[in-house]
């Protein structure tokens, strides 16, 4: 909040002065003199608060910077320079969460609006005794291009989709890749859109949409009931009053269905008032409401 207030006051302190050499007219500010200027393509390095990177404009660079002085301090990353570096020119990069490693995108090709494959690389920023980056670059997977790439929390895994399935990339085990789905097609639904492409158990991984991939931040998980909405007669009759039925509910019947999930709550009651209408009911007690859930139980038995 400190660093906010001070940058407002400066802004006004720069208006008013600008503002005591000519008349403040609206045109001046329909024509955008007082639009803020952005500043495109600074990065700021994870677990440092004290620095950024800029990818610089030939696109063969990562350049860090300090926030302090605004100054170069150092070239993390040079295709000329790097071994086993074998584009001329890169796309746009990315770190780990923990800033030790580069995720470097080339050959970028548009899929759709905002989706594309690349070809990535890895390159570790981590730094010897004598305090030098190892300056290597890897391939992160052999098999072609990768979309949707993403880091685990800790940095050790890169997950991302090829062909619409899931791979895995360990880098504390030589970036060993292993095939996590199977089953994707091209123009069908990404593996991991839907909960039942994966196995019903606690898995570490895995897709919430088409590009974000989760990870578990703890080796071991924990179990936590997740806390149920009680529903009550009243809303039941609610939902009921909503079908329009001249079939009649005591208060007891609705009361046997309160813990039926809302979103299944109005095919069970027209199940209900199918039933009723089948065997001439008008009004439905409990003792009706034993009679459709024992025909029910009898019919998932079959």
């Amino acid at each position: 909040m400190k660093h906010i207030g001070i940058t407002i006051m400066l802004c006004l302190c720069t208006v008013m002065a600008w503002a005591q050499g000519r008349n403040l007219e609206l045109n001046d500010v329909l024509r955008g003199e007082f639009t803020p200027r952005n500043i495109y393509g600074v990065t700021p390095i994870p677990g440092d608060g004290e620095h950024y990177s800029q990818m610089n404009q030939e696109r063969t660079q990562v350049i860090k910077y300090s926030f302090k002085t605004g100054q170069q301090v150092e070239v993390l990353f040079d295709v000329a320079t790097a071994r086993d570096c074998p584009f001329k020119r890169f796309d746009s990069y990315e770190y780990s969460p923990d800033g030790q490693t580069l995720l470097i995108a080339t050959e970028s090709e548009s899929i759709y609006r905002r989706s594309f494959k690349a070809v990535y690389y890895l390159y570790s920023l981590r730094r010897n005794t004598s305090g030098q980056i190892r300056n290597a670059v890897e391939r992160l997977s052999d098999g072609g291009p990768q979309q949707a790439p993403v880091f685990s929390p800790d940095g050790s895994m890169v997950a991302f989709m090829r062909d619409n399935n899931i791979y895995l990339v360990k880098l504390l085990f030589g970036n060993s890749e292993s095939q996590v789905t199977e089953d994707g097609q091209r123009n069908a639904i990404i593996n991991g859109v839907k909960g039942r492409d994966f196995p019903p158990l606690p898995v570490d991984y895995g897709y919430r949409d088409s590009k974000n991939f989760w990870y578990h931040k703890k080796r071991r998980m924990i179990a936590e009931l997740l806390p149920m909405r009680q529903t009550t007669v009243a809303s039941v009759r609610y939902a009921l009053d909503r079908l329009g039925t001249d079939v009649e509910f005591t208060d007891d019947a609705l009361e046997k269905i309160v813990n039926v999930p809302r979103i299944f709550l109005p095919t069970v009651l027209k199940g209900c008032i199918k039933w009723a209408n089948d065997n001439g009911v008008k009004k439905i007690t409990p003792k009706e409401m034993d009679e459709i859930n024992d025909k029910r139980s009898k019919e998932k038995k079959k």
